[in-house]
């Protein structure tokens, strides 16, 4: 997908789907506020250009020459996200007044990890030399800012969260069923 238009629109498409990471930035927001999740999109972003580029650099080759490792990557990611759910929803059940769940490192981990980034460089990234793929990484930073600064506006209006437990099950409930979903989607 060399087309520009058509890449920014595959790629707001599928950062505009619900997944782990926008959950994670939703809890963040909601319950932190607003400055806390702009704090969280470098991490965001850094996930997605690191997975992206392993996956096209690295991980691609491989696959061509070796299906049964695209089976791994999903079944990985896959576990990834299970745990992250569990571990989300156990929070549920804590006080509201522990530290942060969503931590820079934890979206980063979790952006690195989330069965979108199979889809981008798989499906969406423009298959050609490294020229045209990093321009294209840096493009699609730019609109991963964009898109997750355009999904907070709606919170800035709005207090934090105060039902956190509400919140986190919610949240632990949505980064199983899109990981399940995703994954499907990719095999």
């Amino acid at each position: 997908m060399s087309d520009p238009t058509v890449f920014a629109l595959a790629v707001l498409a599928v950062l505009a789907t619900p997944g782990p990471t926008n959950t994670l930035m939703a809890v963040a927001g909601a319950t932190e506020g607003v400055s806390r999740g702009l704090k969280l999109i470098p991490a965001e972003v850094a996930g997605y250009v690191t997975s992206i580029s392993l996956l096209i650099f690295i991980f691609q080759p491989v696959v061509a020459a070796l299906p049964l490792a695209a089976t791994v990557l999903r079944i990985g990611c896959g576990s990834y996200l299970a745990i992250l759910a569990l571990t989300i929803w156990r929070a549920s059940n804590r006080d509201a007044g522990q530290a942060s769940l969503v931590s820079f490192q934890r979206v980063f981990i979790t952006t690195l990890l989330n069965p979108k980034s199979l889809i981008f460089a798989f499906q969406i990234f423009p298959t050609g030399g490294i020229r045209l793929i990093l321009s294209f990484l840096g493009a699609f930073a730019l609109l991963c800012v964009a898109a997750a600064i355009l999904a907070l506006i709606p919170r800035i209006a709005r207090p934090p969260f105060t039902r956190l437990p509400t919140m986190l099950a919610s949240g632990a409930v949505v980064i199983a069923a899109v990981g399940l979903v995703v994954n499907e989607l990719v095999s």
